[in-house]
This record gives structure tokens, C-alpha cells and sequence, in this order.
């Protein structure tokens, strides 16, 4: 795989430029949006590998755009990231979106990087596996 794109998806632009920040030494391209329609249409733009959105976010929240991107790019690593406890719904949505992971907020960046590595090692998996 070339360079990676990653899309990381909050509409906190603090918050999405810290991520981008830990992860910006990684050599990927990363990719932010601030809501679901932007991502969805970054998605069509550019070819991401791997997309982190933020749970709570308004109109379209984390899990009903992972659905989405699950249904029109099946191989993009979907993760959420969240600060709110919510299991059930957590859950429901792990079930409808097939998250790859859930990140809870505040993160750990050595993780998070560590999971955004091991996610990209499945996208390239997969990829494999269907071509």
C-alpha cells in the first residue's frame, strides 16, 4: 500500500486537529472533515483507507456514517471514537457498522497509533483477499 489516507471526522475542530497531530509523524495523509456529509463526500473525492469519526456529532452521528461508509466502501477500516458510555447503542451500532475498533476518548496516542497501524494491516488484508 502507498501512502495511506486517513479521514478523521469531528465536528470539534480542536479535537481533529489533535489527532491529526498525533499521528502526522505516522507519513500518512491524513484527511479531516467536520460533519457526515463532508466525510461522505471526501470519501468520494479521495480514496481513504481508514476513517475515524467522533460518535456525538449533529445531524449524522459517528455510527450512522460508519453505516453509510460501510454500505458504499466495504473495505475502509471504520473506527469510532467516543467519550460517551453508551454500551447499548454502542453495541448496536459495532453490530450495524462493523467497526473496526472504538477509541474512548481521552486517548492514548501510543494506542492510537498502534490501532490505526493494526487497522490499516487489516485494510490491506482485506484488499488482498477481494482482488
Amino acid at each position: 500500500m502507498k501512502q495511506p489516507t486517513i479521514l478523521i471526522v469531528d465536528n470539534d475542530k480542536s479535537v481533529a486537529n489533535a489527532l491529526k497531530r498525533a499521528l502526522w509523524r505516522e507519513g500518512y495523509r491524513i484527511l479531516t472533515a467536520q460533519n457526515g456529509n463532508e466525510a461522505l463526500s471526501k470519501m468520494d473525492a479521495f480514496h481513504c483507507h481508514l476513517i475515524l469519526a467522533d460518535q456525538r456529532m449533529p445531524e449524522m452521528n459517528g455510527i450512522e456514517l460508519l453505516t453509510r461508509i460501510k454500505e458504499k466502501y466495504p473495505n475502509t477500516i471504520r473506527m469510532l471514537i467516543t467519550s460517551q458510555i453508551d454500551f447499548e447503542n454502542l453495541c448496536k451500532g459495532i453490530d450495524q457498522s462493523c467497526i473496526y475498533k472504538c477509541i474512548s476518548k481521552p486517548w492514548e496516542p501510543e494506542e492510537l497509533k498502534i490501532l490505526i497501524r493494526k487497522g490499516l494491516e487489516r485494510y490491506g488484508l482485506s484488499v488482498k483477499k477481494d482482488g
